[in-house]
């Protein structure tokens, strides 16, 4: 999943292999949704008008609408469809999607090198995700201020908002998002000089990413360890 996604529920599965799989596997979802609390408006309120009914999918469409628009490089298109879907979910109070849209067009103003307005963005995204009570993607978020923060150079607050990624992780016992958290540490470490810093959020990030079963991330992270320059990265051996 694309950085800036991975907060959102993700269902796996083999499209060679559907049916009841697949089914259980959503249902099981949709029933731990509910008991999170998260914000369902268009399934919880049953009083909804065809008007509203037609909202909610004209905003899902803009999101997607904005993903198109960012893969072909059409960077300002994608900011006007996701303020446009940030206006309508706003009026229908769907607060999950709301926090998406935001989140995302906070990584298209970072990619726009505007810094200022990524800030706002994500800094609204993580208040309504407070509200929602969604810890999960509460973490992503610090994550990608902490990334903004990191890209300007200010260095002190991009590891406060990367400790707190790791720390939400930690308590919700997600292994595999402490060790993408750990890894960017580790770079920012790096990026600072603190190569002995680096070193110890790398192996901890390999470690987690071993745990989780991630190759990919493996990889990288033992890439990462040996072009460290503090000396000895050989323990990684």
């Amino acid at each position: 999943m694309p950085f800036d996604l991975r907060h959102l529920r993700v269902i796996k599965y083999d499209r060679h292999r559907l049916g009841n799989t697949l089914r259980q596997r959503i249902t099981d979802s949709l029933r731990e949704s509910s008991q999170l609390g998260e914000m369902f408006p268009a399934v919880k309120d049953p009083d909804l008008t065809s008007k509203n009914k037609s909202d909610f999918v004209l905003a899902d469409s803009l999101l997607l609408k904005a993903e198109d628009a960012r893969r072909s490089g059409k960077t300002s298109d994608a900011v006007i469809f996701l303020q446009q879907g940030i206006n309508l979910y706003r009026e229908l109070r769907n607060y999950s999607g709301l926090a998406v849209a935001l989140n995302n067009l906070g990584s298209v103003f970072q990619e726009l090198c505007e810094y200022n307005s990524a800030l706002l963005s994500l800094r609204e995204a993580l208040e309504v995700l407070r509200g929602v009570g969604n810890p999960r993607a509460e973490a992503a978020t610090y994550g990608n201020l902490a990334n903004v923060f990191e890209t300007r150079g200010e260095y002190q607050q991009a590891t406060e908002f990367y400790q707190r990624a790791i720390e939400v992780s930690e308590t919700l016992g997600d292994v595999h998002a402490v060790a993408v958290h750990l890894g960017n540490l580790g770079s920012l470490m790096t990026a600072k000089g603190d190569f002995e810093g680096a070193e110890r959020s790398y192996q901890k990030a390999l470690e987690g990413f071993h745990q989780a079963k991630d190759l990919r991330g493996e990889a990288t992270t033992l890439a990462n360890l040996v072009s460290c320059p503090s000396g000895s990265c050989d323990k990684c051996w």
